[in-house]
């Protein structure tokens, strides 16, 4: 709501992201970083599929997937959601669902708040799916090395987001959707 809290040109707030523009880059680094998974999936799964005879390889990979897309997508953008608004669910926070699924805050945010929002979803994965890895063994192993793979794919979009943010929001800037003020 851009023009309930005074946020346009004439209050001194300037357009930091042309969506388009990020939305093409961004998806040409997502194939990258999904081209560079596929290799990554295969040689871990040749060398432990030889050791587990009755392991059903389309079970675990689909296992995979609907955790990756009912349980890691979702989580990731409550936590983002929840480190945008401080904590607090109200209704500034907005969770869309659906192939274009992602979060929106119609808050006030600083950088800060907005960096430590696309670190800790993949802080949190990496330490939890690296932690079951190491204490499981077989398939379950199997299970959740595959699942910390897409979990990367999944905050590879976090990392370009957090490199897009830097450069392009300074340290005193307060932040509104696609808009920025500085706050000095």
């Amino acid at each position: 709501d851009y023009i309930g809290n005074c946020v346009d040109i004439k209050n001194g707030y300037v357009q930091w992201v042309e969506k388009d523009k990020l939305l093409k880059k961004l998806n040409l680094f997502l194939i990258r970083a999904r081209i560079l998974a596929i290799p990554l999936f295969a040689i871990s799964a040749k060398s432990r599929i030889q050791e587990l005879k009755n392991l059903r390889v389309t079970e675990l990979v689909s296992a995979v997937l609907c955790i990756s897309l009912f349980v890691l997508l979702p989580l990731r953008e409550i936590i983002r959601l929840m480190v945008l608004s401080g904590g607090k669910a109200d209704s500034r926070c907005i969770l869309l669902t659906g192939p274009g699924r992602h979060s929106i805050y119609n808050g006030f945010v600083d950088r800060k708040r907005i960096v430590i929002s696309l670190l800790l979803p993949g802080i949190l994965f990496c330490g939890v799916l690296t932690t079951a890895m190491c204490l499981t063994w077989g398939v379950l192993q199997l299970f959740f090395q595959f699942l910390l793979i897409v979990a990367g794919c999944i905050v590879a979009e976090d990392l370009y987001l957090l490199v897009y943010c830097v450069k392009h929001i300074n340290k005193n800037d307060v932040v509104f959707g696609k808009y920025k003020k500085n706050a000095i």
